[in-house]
């Protein structure tokens, strides 16, 4: 009788354990590094069309291909957390992301690298809703605000660091295409190893059945068509958003400060890590 109490009663803990900001500390470390490889050929782009002869078609597509699994794969994903929890996700979206950064960095042929990027697509949207619940997971309702926000700053550092790496890690860049896109996968591999800490953590604290959520039955799906307009309005605007903003800054924004403006690629990177610096 012991055994279940005091396994419900550190499930009952969870939410005011100190392990809660070891957790949001590991999802951090997760998320920054599928950030930092998420981006990692806009850096690059310069010199895969000097070094590789890659046309700027080409190049766009090493960026764009990481949403194609997205497109299928969100509810997808989310259907996933639902059923094995966000720690196993987690764990699966980090082991083929780290697979996807490595193929990207061997990157020879190009379908080779392409390929990579398509396989770290499947873990990029996974792995960012399967965090964004484990979390949850561990925080009561006033909290969880504030620990999203922090994991969402952190994300965001991931993709500045990735700005200004040219100048933090100019020499792997002097060598030319290659290493910097082994740095990814370093990184991606360092977020394996905080997802496996994750997963961990969160197998031996679970929490109690009565703090699981139930079991939602058979998916509606017309249930889709009943949502409020504003609904549909907001995400219209984040489409649009999206389309507009990221497709430049991720792959051509320091392409176009270094051949336009005349920047250095050290320059580029400063600037354009400015949209994530405020």
């Amino acid at each position: 009788m012991s055994g279940p109490a005091a396994g419900t009663g550190g499930g009952e803990d969870r939410t005011t354990s100190p392990l809660r900001w070891g957790v949001l500390g590991l999802a951090a470390v997760a998320i920054f590094c599928s950030y930092y490889e998420s981006d990692a050929i806009g850096p690059i782009a310069d010199l895969l069309g000097r070094q590789r002869g890659f046309t700027q078609s080409q190049i766009g597509d090493l960026t764009a291909v990481i949403s194609l699994p997205n497109i299928l794969l969100a509810v997808f994903n989310g259907l996933l957390i639902d059923r094995y929890g966000p720690a196993r996700v987690t764990l699966w979206a980090a082991a083929i992301g780290f697979v996807g950064a490595v193929l990207t960095a061997i990157g020879t042929p190009y379908e080779l690298m392409w390929t990579g990027r398509l396989v770290f697509g499947v873990s990029e949207g996974a792995i960012f809703i399967s965090l964004v619940a484990g979390v949850a997971r561990w925080f009561s309702r006033s909290g969880i605000a504030l620990a999203t926000a922090i994991f969402l700053c952190l994300a965001r550092v991931g993709s500045f660091s990735l700005d200004t790496s040219p100048s933090w890690a100019r020499s792997l860049y002097d060598a030319g295409w290659q290493p910097p896109l082994w740095l990814g996968a370093a990184l991606t591999g360092a977020g394996l190893v905080a997802a496996v800490l994750f997963r961990l953590l969160d197998s031996t604290h679970a929490p109690p059945m009565s703090a699981r959520p139930a079991e939602s039955g058979q998916l509606n799906w017309r249930g889709i068509w009943t949502f409020d307009l504003s609904y549909w309005y907001i995400l219209g605007l984040h489409v649009l958003y999206a389309a507009v903003f990221f497709p430049f800054r991720q792959t051509y924004a320091i392409e176009y400060l270094q051949h336009v403006k005349g920047l250095t690629l050290q320059e580029a990177g400063n600037v354009n890590s400015g949209v994530f610096a405020a």
